[in-house]
């Protein structure tokens, strides 16, 4: 199950309180705001889902666009897969229990789908919803504006009718940090939800770092 959440596009550097709106919603067009705002830019985009006290799933992609290098990390309860892309070439190491491989691949890591890592809000979160403003702190350096919202009113129909049978999702909240040019920084969403007479609960962390501060370098398995 995921969930992710987002927000506008905002004015230059430094901002005010007062010229971040006080109340967002997600939408395509904001999603599309956020990934134009990472072109030509370094970064780190991490998303984890936890249950149980346990990291389940976590995709992580690593965007150095000045020295063409590209990374993206994938875990879950099956396998961890890196691939890594260069000018000249990509390459992936599927590790699975004590097996390792290494070989070449022709799907390079996607850098659109990369600045675009928040796309989940748009297929979870209700375009309807409304995430109001809760004061600016600092995130990775940098001053970020929270907004807030709880209810299961904030996800889709399709969404809350999709988890299965036996399943009902009976709480969320939501937490998104935002940048004043309307990148999406961090988010924190937790979600309760029975299945038959079980209750669980879902932890989703995104998290964009180290602007401009991103570097890969070539990794050690890389084959000549």
């Amino acid at each position: 199950m995921l969930l992710l959440a987002g927000c506008a596009g905002l004015g230059n550097s430094p901002a005010t309180t007062s010229e971040y709106p006080e109340t967002v919603s997600i939408t395509d067009d904001r999603i599309d705001r956020h990934a134009a705002a990472l072109n030509n830019t370094s970064f780190t985009t991490v998303v984890a889902t936890t249950q149980a006290g346990e990291t389940s799933s976590r995709i992580e992609y690593r965007v150095d666009p000045g020295a063409q290098r590209y990374l993206q990390h994938s875990m879950n309860s099956f396998a961890n897969t890196t691939v890594y892309t260069d000018e000249t070439r990509t390459q992936q190491r599927f590790q699975y229990g004590n097996q390792t491989r290494v070989s070449q691949s022709d799907q390079a890591v996607n850098v659109t789908s990369a600045r675009r890592g928040v796309q989940p809000i748009a297929t979870y979160v209700s375009p309807n919803a409304t995430f109001e403003r809760n004061g600016t702190h600092t995130f990775d350096s940098d001053e970020v504006m929270a907004y807030e919202t709880a209810g299961t009113d904030a996800l889709r129909h399709s969404f809350r009718n999709s988890t299965g049978a036996n399943t009902t999702v009976t709480a969320f909240s939501g937490t998104v940090a935002v940048d004043d040019r309307g990148r999406i920084r961090q988010f924190t969403g937790e979600f309760e939800y029975t299945q038959g007479e079980q209750t669980m609960q879902t932890t989703l962390t995104a998290t964009v770092r180290q602007l401009n501060d991103t570097d890969i370098e070539e990794p050690d398995w890389i084959a000549d």
